[in-house]
C-alpha cells in the first residue's frame, strides 16, 4: 500500500515538474520572440529613417546641380 502511494507521489511529482518546466520554457520563448520583434521593428524604423534622409539628400543634390544623381551603382531594394 505504501509503495503504491510512494510511486503515485513520485509520478505526480514528475508530471508536475515537467508541466512547470514546460511553462517556464514557453514563457522564455515568448520573451525571446517579443525581443526579436522589437529589434526587427527598430531596424525597420532605422531603415525607413535612413531612406528618408537619403531621398532628401538626393533631392537637395538635384536642386543644387540641376541633375538627378546617378543611381546605377546604388544598392537596389530587396523585395523578398
Amino acid at each position: 500500500m505504501i509503495t503504491g502511494m510512494v510511486l503515485a507521489c513520485f509520478i505526480t511529482g514528475l508530471i508536475a515538474g515537467w508541466l512547470l518546466r514546460s511553462a517556464f520554457i514557453r514563457a522564455e520563448i515568448s520573451r525571446m520572440l517579443e525581443r526579436e520583434q522589437r529589434e526587427v521593428n527598430h531596424w525597420r524604423r532605422e531603415t525607413d529613417r535612413a531612406q528618408a534622409i537619403s531621398d532628401q539628400l538626393a533631392r537637395q543634390l538635384a536642386a543644387h546641380t540641376g541633375q538627378l544623381p546617378d543611381t546605377r551603382h546604388w544598392p537596389q531594394e530587396d523585395h523578398h
